[in-house]
């Protein structure tokens, strides 16, 4: 067997949640009386083991929600249609709220897909670098031409259910989405995670700070949209939000 057809063929085998390729088949060497699929196994096992690991660990709450044994079915059905690629292990799990929203039976579900939309963004905030945020003593001096930029360990998020007071333990799966959207800000802090409701102006000004804009820009942006611009760049500071994102942002 050429080594092509080999590397296709066991990457099928891995794939399959259920596989039954032996090794023989797969043109393995075995040593005498070991089972037919020993040495498959192994691979197979430590492949389905670290894809659960991966989306698990970015989708806590929908796995707590979902028990052991229908979250990996979860996990089995939605690596098959994504498998993961050569790049970054961690994005593994970023489609998973789309594929709950489109693949029967978890789509008539839709508290599940929204869930795991809430979990990945929480993972999103988990995953940032530490960021050393303006001090608010230091906001005067900021030039409005200086840039700043969200903090990465903080993201804005919608959501159609208020995930942030909800007791996943009681919530019923037919609980239908809300009729008007929540928005959040999301952050992870050394001591603890806070999630802070927040108006929709809010949201948007927080979308344009995400990006990254001259200070300036963004309180004309603030006041446009109906804010008291000192006001919430002051508590923006105050809760580590602001990161001036270019050398000498501070006189």
């Amino acid at each position: 067997m050429r080594l092509s057809e080999f590397q296709r063929r066991f990457q099928a085998a891995i794939l399959d949640p259920n596989t039954r390729v032996s090794d023989a088949a797969l043109g393995m060497k075995t040593r005498p009386g070991a089972p037919p699929r020993h040495r498959l196994a192994i691979h197979h096992s430590h492949f389905w083991t670290r894809m659960t690991g991966f989306v698990r660990s970015s989708h806590r709450r929908l796995a707590r929600y979902l028990g052991a044994r229908e979250f990996s079915e979860l996990v089995k059905a939605y690596i098959v249609a994504h498998p993961p690629g050569a790049g970054n292990a961690s994005a593994v799990p970023e489609l998973l709220a789309a594929f709950l929203a489109s693949e029967p039976p978890w789509r008539d579900i839709p508290v599940l897909a929204h869930l795991a939309h809430y979990d990945w963004h929480w993972a999103i905030a988990a995953s940032g670098a530490e960021d050393s945020a303006l001090e608010p003593a230091l906001l005067a001096g900021i030039a409005p031409t200086e840039h700043v930029r969200l903090n990465k360990r903080a993201i804005a998020v919608q959501t159609w259910y208020r995930f942030h007071e909800l007791d996943l333990t009681g919530l019923p799966r037919s609980t239908p989405p809300d009729a008007t959207q929540t928005f959040l800000l999301l952050h992870t802090r050394s001591a603890s995670d806070r999630a802070r409701e927040i108006e929709h102006r809010e949201y948007l000004a927080l979308g344009l700070l995400a990006r990254g804009t001259p200070i300036g820009g963004l309180a004309d942006r603030l006041r446009e949209l109906g804010h008291d611009a000192g006001a919430v760049l002051a508590s923006w500071a105050l809760d580590e939000l602001l990161v001036v994102t270019e050398p000498g942002g501070v006189r």
